[in-house]
Parts: C-alpha cells; structure tokens; sequence
C-alpha cells in the first residue's frame, strides 16, 4: 500500500486521470447486473438498429439488444481475461525469470532459449493457432494467452535479478548464511517490483486488446455472451446504417487501452526518478 501511495502522489494528472477511468471501468464490470438497464441477452426485434432514446442511452444492436447493457457485461469479460492473464502470467513469469537469473547454469540456458523461441513467433498468431486447435471459449482464450504472456515477465525478471543479486546488501545476507530462498524471495525480488508494476500495467492494455481481437476473428467469447471485439465483429455490416454498433464498443476499448498506456508510461517515468533520487529503498537486508 505504501508503494501504491508513492506510487499515485508521483503520477502527472493525465495519469491521475487514467487511474480514474480504469477505476470506473473496474466499477462498472463490477457491479454490471445491478448498473444494467436491461438483461444483455434480452431482443426487442421490432426496434433492431435503433439508435437512442430516453430508455437505451446507446440504442439497440442488430438483433434488437440493449447496447448499454452488453458494454457493461462486456467490461466483466475483458477485466476478467486481463486480470486472469496478467496475474498468471506474472507469478509464471517471475518464478521462471528468478530462478534462471539466480541459479544461472544450464537452467538458465534452457528457459532462455525457450523465451527466444516464443519471442520470434508473433505472440497473437500463437494465440489464434491455440484457440483454432482447442475451440472458442473463455477457458481456452485465457490459457492461450497465459502461454504467451509469461515470457516478456520471465525476461524481465531474469536481467533485473542479474543486477540487483550483485549489491552490496545481498552479498551481507549471503554471508551471514542465508538460504538460497531467502536471499531471493524476501531480499532481490523486492527490489526489482518496481519495473515488474509497469510491466503489469502495460500488459494490462495488451489482454485488453488481445481479448478484443480474438472475440472480433470469433475465436473468443461465444454468443450470447458480449465481449467488446464481438460487438465489433457483429457490427461491421451495419457500420454505415448503424454506426452507433461501432463507436461505443470502440470508444470502450479505446479508452481502456489508452488508460492503461498512461498509467504504465507514467509509473516508468516515476521508477526512473525514484531511483535516480534514492527515494526509496523498499527493502535491505536485516
């Protein structure tokens, strides 16, 4: 919490701002069936491709559904397989990058060359090749998007480790006979959060849009489920004669993403500037 704090006080107001909209999104994906007008399977087929009135804010899609209330349920898939992804990804991510920094050897060459070889493959192509073989679905999207989400994170872990195992205060605990697990878990690894909070800020915007594109091929959520890229997908043919189908889910993922971005952009700038000031030192050995 206290990181967090620094962390916020530090951040521009563009930032602020976007730590806002991520808020209300959060919020609103939340407490969706409460904040929905109307249930978001429910069709009223005489008013399809209406646009707004009093009583839908966003008008009506192709098969006569409430848009407002399939944007807010669709906020819970995209926060949902984010969340899930960055999460997972993160724990795999740094539990494989730790333990090839530290340990170095034959290890290290292994889960290294691992990450060369997903690296050199666009990591959605993998995603679609995954979900194609296993089927759509939300279990199967998130795995496909755990398995190439963990290598940025196993990187990033592994070239902060190789830094920070070499200061001062990890030789002292080294010395004073600490274990391997200790010296690693409760002295390095708090020390290298600070990159791995951009880190996960960024990857936040990226599920978002990686969710998004594959509902939008079809290879994600299944009807009458919404998600934000579905909604895409199914608008594209009304895109003239309804164009109000496109602007709300775009302006949702947008919006996201963007929030994201300035969010991570602007805590790089704060760990850089923290760290060049000496700030903060969140943790040494005892």
């Amino acid at each position: 919490m206290k990181r967090l704090l620094v962390y916020y006080r530090e951040l521009s107001l563009l930032a602020r701002l976007s730590v806002w909209i991520i808020t209300f999104f959060f919020l609103a994906a939340l407490f969706a069936p409460w904040l929905a007008p109307y249930p978001y399977e429910s069709q009223d087929l005489p008013h399809r491709l209406a646009g707004f009135s009093r009583d839908h804010w966003m008008g009506y899609d192709e098969l006569g559904r409430d848009i407002l209330s399939r944007l807010l349920y669709g906020a819970r898939i995209s926060l949902l397989v984010s969340v899930t992804v960055v999460t997972g990804s993160a724990l795999v991510g740094t539990f494989l990058g730790a333990i090839s920094g530290y340990y170095r050897g034959w290890i290290d060459e292994l889960l290294m060359r691992l990450v060369d070889v997903l690296m050199s493959v666009p990591g959605i192509l993998l995603a679609i090749s995954f979900v194609a073989f296993r089927g759509p679905g939300l279990g199967n999207l998130i795995v496909a998007l755990l398995l190439i989400g963990w290598v940025s994170y196993a990187r990033l872990v592994r070239g902060e480790l190789l830094r920070v195992r070499e200061f001062d205060f990890v030789h002292a605990v080294r010395a004073a006979g600490a274990r391997d697990g200790r010296v690693l878990w409760r002295h390095i690894l708090p020390n290298i959060l600070d990159p791995l909070v951009v880190q996960t800020s960024l990857g936040m915007a990226g599920a978002v849009m990686a969710e998004a594109s594959l509902s939008f091929l079809g290879l994600g959520i299944m009807p009458p489920m919404p998600s934000w890229g579905s909604m895409l997908n199914a608008a594209r043919s009304h895109i003239f004669e309804a164009p109000h189908l496109i602007i709300f889910p775009g302006l949702a993922i947008m919006s996201l993403v963007m929030a994201f971005n300035f969010v991570g952009d602007a805590l790089r700038q704060t760990t850089t500037k923290l760290s060049i000031s000496g700030t903060i030192v969140w943790k040494q050995a005892t």
